[in-house]
């Protein structure tokens, strides 16, 4: 599992995802591909607007959103170049944690 910066909005989250959880663009072509899933539908309780998971029953927002036209996540190539675009950066030598 890599990790990916949405360039939209700047959410953190899973490169095999085909929308990012938080604002439904493609991290690929940019394109918005999904939109208006403000809570769970099996369990009514609100989506987490970092990573798109419900808090009760741990579903995906957006999850059901196929691979987009352009190719990501289907297409290795493409998948690897968001990849590449749009890392997360763990700083070097440091604590991933801070108390201030």
């Amino acid at each position: 599992m890599v990790l990916i910066r949405c360039g939209g909005c700047e959410a953190i989250f899973d490169s095999g995802r085909a929308v990012c959880p938080a604002c439904g663009r493609c991290p690929s072509c940019g394109r918005k591909r999904a939109k208006g899933k403000d809570s769970c539908p099996g369990c009514g309780l609100p989506y987490c607007g970092c990573c798109g998971r419900c808090p009760g029953c741990g579903g995906l927002r957006y999850e059901e959103v196929g691979p987009c036209e352009c190719g990501h996540p289907s297409d290795p190539e493409v998948r690897a170049a968001v990849e590449r675009a749009c890392p997360v950066h763990w700083p070097k030598g440091k604590p991933w944690w801070r108390f201030w």
